[in-house]
């Protein structure tokens, strides 16, 4: 795949269920971030045969009845990652390469105290906002991105429909900023456990509760896609 084509309808397959390798999922990351073809490619990939996707349709009709909100969310769920490493916050190692900011530096009133994690978009710090005395997590955005033109117009759109959902299962955006040209972006540091620690430290999920929080995903999902706004990593 080059920068300006598009991956075959396979890859893309692949790359929802989790089944690309970390590299070319990175790739493709940056390349759907920018390509509405293979957005929409995405939506219509049909996850009919996935009992856990069904299962997922069942527990929202059930819960939601005919909620036009919940239209989206069949999109949505078809969007998962099966894979039990991307997308999952840790330490940061030295196979993410070099920080853009080094711990210790300040983003304006933001002072950057840890790494929490990385993805194709870019690095996400804890921080302290010294204006209101809280922890925050702080996501800077890569610098190619930030130099496109059309990707920051693109951005902002994108944080000012985000800042206006109010959902129980979607973060809040508490600001958006530029620092030496790095966009960046500052929502609540979250605290206790992630699903991630869960599966490691228990294994899989059993069936109801597994069904429940996917539940919970693609509502919250729904309700950013209903704004037009679509989750691909």
């Amino acid at each position: 795949m080059t920068a300006r084509s598009c991956p075959e309808l396979s890859t893309l397959i692949n790359y929802v269920t989790g089944a690309v390798a970390e590299p070319d999922a990175i790739a493709l990351d940056n390349h759907i971030q920018v390509c509405a073809d293979c957005v929409n490619s995405l939506s219509q990939i049909d996850s009919a045969h996935d009992p856990v996707v069904r299962a997922i349709h069942a527990a929202v009709e059930n819960s939601c009845g005919n909620d036009p909100l919940f239209d989206a969310a069949e999109i949505i769920a078809k969007l998962k990652s099966a894979s039990p490493t991307r997308g999952i916050a840790g330490p940061w190692t030295a196979e993410f390469g070099t920080l853009p900011f080094a711990i210790g530096d300040r983003l304006g009133h933001y002072l950057l105290t840890g790494v929490l994690g990385r993805g194709g978009m870019g690095v996400v710090y804890e921080a302290e906002d010294e204006q209101l005395g809280r922890r925050v997590a702080l996501k800077v955005i890569r610098r190619e991105f930030a130099n496109d033109l059309r990707f920051r117009s693109r951005f902002l759109q994108e944080a000012r429909a985000i800042a206006g959902l109010m959902h129980d299962h979607l973060v809040p955006l508490h600001h958006i900023g530029e620092f030496h040209g790095s966009l960046f972006l500052v929502m609540p540091r979250l605290v206790g456990s992630t699903l991630a620690d869960y599966l490691v430290q228990k294994g899989k999920l059993p069936e109801q509760p597994a069904i429940q929080i996917g539940a919970q995903i693609a509502s919250g999902l729904a309700a950013a896609h209903a704004v037009g706004l679509v989750h691909v990593t």
